[in-house]
This record gives structure tokens, sequence and C-alpha cells, in this order.
């Protein structure tokens, strides 16, 4: 199965659709990951606001580099006719420091007629959790 999943979306769908984009960022897969994104999705989350595919996998491309060993795990929390809901878990070691973090939140996505995300909204925790092995 390859991304986007077009909508109508029944639970199957956007089960699917969740496990793909966790499968396709803990990989590394970045030409899958940019190519579920639509060239004028919105993303906006706790700290910035960006409009565009290119804006959003600059931000990616980023934080792999800052955040070594990033993991991430969503599950599907509710989905409708073109939107998904996510809860998520996200683990990593700081790039610059040898420490590791956790973090949860929400994700909020709607996707286009043709399934790719047309809107990303994230909202995390705000405060990361410092983990001690």
């Amino acid at each position: 199965m390859r991304l986007p999943i077009a909508p109508p979306l029944d639970h199957e769908k956007a089960a699917e659709f969740v496990k793909k984009l966790e499968s396709f960022w803990n990989e590394g897969k970045s030409k899958q990951l940019n190519s579920v994104f639509s060239e004028d999705c919105e993303w906006r989350d706790n700290e910035r606001q960006l409009t565009g595919n290119t804006e959003i996998m600059n931000l990616m491309n980023e934080c792999r580099n800052e955040k070594v060993n990033y993991r991430v795990r969503g599950e599907l929390w509710s989905h409708s006719f073109f939107r998904i809901a996510v809860s998520f878990q996200s683990e990593w070691r700081d790039s610059k420091k040898d420490s590791k973090f956790r973090n949860c939140g929400h994700v909020f996505i709607r996707l286009d007629s043709s399934g790719k995300i047309k809107e990303f909204c994230l909202s995390s925790s705000g405060s990361l959790s410092e983990c001690r092995d």
C-alpha cells in the first residue's frame, strides 16, 4: 500500500494511514513522507505555523538532525470522512547532549480530496520529560 489514501475514510483506511506515517518517519523515508503533504499544506504546532510541503520538510529534516534516534508511535484516536485525529508519543536523544526526552500529544489531520494532508495541527504536552536510563 502507498499513501495517500483517498477519502472517504473508514476505520481501516484511517488506521492504515496513521501506521504508514509512523513508519515513514521512523524509517527516515523523507521522499515518501514529503509525498503525503499537499503543496499548500498548512502546519501548526505549539511553536510555529508553516505553509507548503517544502517548509514542512525543512522542519522535519532539521528535527532529524537535532533529535537523534527519534521514534514516534501514533494511534488512531478518531476519524471522519476526511479528518483523522491521532494520539502520539515520541522519544529521542538530543544531538548536542546525551539526554533522552519523551513527549506526547495529539495530531489533527485534514485530507484533501486526493488523500494528501491539507492541514496538520500538532498539539503536544508543551513540556518535555527528560528520561533516565
